[in-house]
């Protein structure tokens, strides 16, 4: 049974959330705005069963023996990814030609959770990504264009970063997916399923054939290449919203850097950070979409939760990869 049916089977026991406008259509309950709130145990239920079928289903060993076999490279351990990356970016620099690396993370697999199931209890979760980042929710149309442009993206990159191999051994990262709904923090317990799930079902259908696999940890690696990166880059475009970066990146580039561009999130000041943004994008990317070229350039993105304010302006940069 579908997950919107089973929820609206089950709220129909149960009186409508307060303050919330609910349609259900072809099985799926949809918020007129943002998502709705279910009933906790509801929601640590729909959680736990998800987590049931997943463990109940996933073949770790086969996963790995298709990647091997499906795709073009397996890269698994995060060192050696990031090394890889490092030399494809210099090569990439060097030809003029584009570079896309992307790493699914769990807030990626929360937007990809929702593309497949464009309901309101999937929704919730990708807001609650955006509510810790930038301080509000996101429209549910916004929703379902990011989702959409997310697969599209994994669907043309050079290089994809999986969560299935990191630094700690499968059943650790089994364990931390059910230590997580018992913490209650269901997205991320929600986003680390699909994650892995939406890797196994690629890799089985062929999408990657050409593609590069590796680490979804190759961000943390990336860094002790990034000087060498900026050194081999006739100009560099910098795109963050952290502002008191760019005294750095000017003194160190001068006028190879071409642009740094800053960009205002509405985060609260005071909100809580984890250390790192929930969704980060840490690769290089050059892209022909853009009006210009950024072949020939390393182009550093913003944190991925403000592109749906970037992609407006598409005359400039448009940081798509997803971390």
């Amino acid at each position: 049974m579908g997950r919107g049916l089973l929820v609206a089977q089950r709220l129909q026991k149960r009186d409508r959330p307060r303050g919330k406008r609910v349609i259900q259509t072809a099985g799926f309950l949809l918020a007129s705005e943002l998502a709705m709130d279910f009933p906790r145990e509801e929601e640590i239920r729909l959680a736990k069963d998800e987590y049931n079928r997943f463990i109940s289903s996933y073949d770790y060993d086969s996963f790995v023996v298709n990647c091997k076999a499906r795709s073009r490279l397996l890269i698994e351990d995060q060192r050696d990814g990031a090394r890889f990356i490092a030399d494809e970016a210099i090569r990439a620099l060097g030809c003029s030609k584009a570079l896309l690396m992307v790493r699914i993370g769990d807030a990626e697999g929360n937007l990809l959770q929702f593309a497949l199931h464009p309901n309101a209890f999937d929704l919730k979760w990708v807001n609650a990504v955006f509510l810790i980042n930038d301080n509000q929710p996101l429209p549910i149309e916004d929703a379902k264009r990011l989702s959409r442009e997310l697969s599209e993206l994994l669907a043309g990159a050079d290089i994809i970063g999986l969560r299935a191999f990191g630094p700690n051994p499968w059943h650790v990262q089994i364990r931390k997916i059910a230590q997580a709904i018992d913490r209650n923090n269901l997205r991320g317990a929600l986003g680390m399923i699909e994650a892995l799930q939406y890797g196994d079902r690629a890799v089985k259908n062929g999408e990657f054939r050409n593609i590069v696999l590796t680490s979804a940890w190759v961000h943390l690696g990336l860094l002790e290449h990034l000087d060498v990166l900026l050194d081999n880059a006739p100009s560099v475009v910098v795109v963050t919203g952290r502002h008191e970066l760019e005294t750095l990146f000017s003194e160190k580039l001068k006028n190879r850097l071409r642009r740094f561009s800053r960009y205002r999130c509405k985060r609260a000041i005071n909100r809580r950070r984890n250390g790192h943004s929930i969704i980060q994008l840490d690769t290089m990317r050059s892209s022909r979409r853009c009006g210009q070229t950024f072949a020939e350039r390393s182009c550093l993105p913003a944190p991925a939760y403000l592109a749906r304010n970037i992609a407006k302006r598409r005359d400039k940069v448009v940081p798509s990869p997803w971390i």
